[in-house]
């Protein structure tokens, strides 16, 4: 635990890039909270160091830009506060992506789409996709980018290209969630 002065000299050798206390601050808290975000969320660790790394980030970031300039708390109930809502945020876009893969869905009898293990299958499945599918419907359901955007980023020919693309890796995504 640091005390206000150390907390304050923290910020400002984050604000100031300084390399070592980065990377001593990274991982500090890394394993803990992976653990915790676990345990509390039920997902898997990959997921936990992607949030991890994610939030860790944003906080450098908020600091660097002035929007963090002194602590309530901890630095490290600051760092995990942002993970939380990171996840929870992940979570409620994977909800919506699921409810649309069901929505889309052939399949005769679609399974009801509010269950926390679909969500946790289907994040699972989209990081499996790799890329550019993983990529492409992170642009299209996370992000909500055109057609038109998401073959500019990825190199597409056109829109309709990635109309194409994105519909191919649908299908390969429900395969993959009728197989888990």
């Amino acid at each position: 635990m640091y005390s206000k002065s150390d907390t304050l000299g923290l910020l400002d050798q984050i604000r100031r890039s300084d390399e070592a206390v980065l990377k001593e601050i990274y991982l500090e808290h890394r394993e803990e909270f992976i653990n915790w975000l676990s345990k509390k969320f039920e997902t898997n660790k990959d997921v936990g160091l992607e949030i991890y790394h994610d939030s860790f980030a944003t906080m450098v970031t908020n600091v660097k830009k002035g929007k963090l300039t002194e602590l309530s708390s901890s630095l490290k109930t600051y760092l995990f506060s942002i993970g939380r809502n990171k996840f929870l945020e992940q979570n409620r876009k994977s909800s919506r992506v699921l409810r649309i893969v069901a929505e889309e869905s052939l399949v005769a009898n679609p399974t009801t789409v509010r269950d926390d293990s679909q969500i946790i299958k289907l994040r699972s499945a989209l990081h499996s996709l790799g890329d550019p599918c993983s990529k492409l419907l992170k642009l299209f359901y996370y992000q909500k980018a055109s057609m038109q955007e998401i073959a500019i980023q990825l190199g597409y020919k056109n829109s309709q290209t990635a109309k194409n693309q994105k519909y191919k890796c649908i299908k390969r995504l429900k395969e993959m969630l009728s197989t888990v």
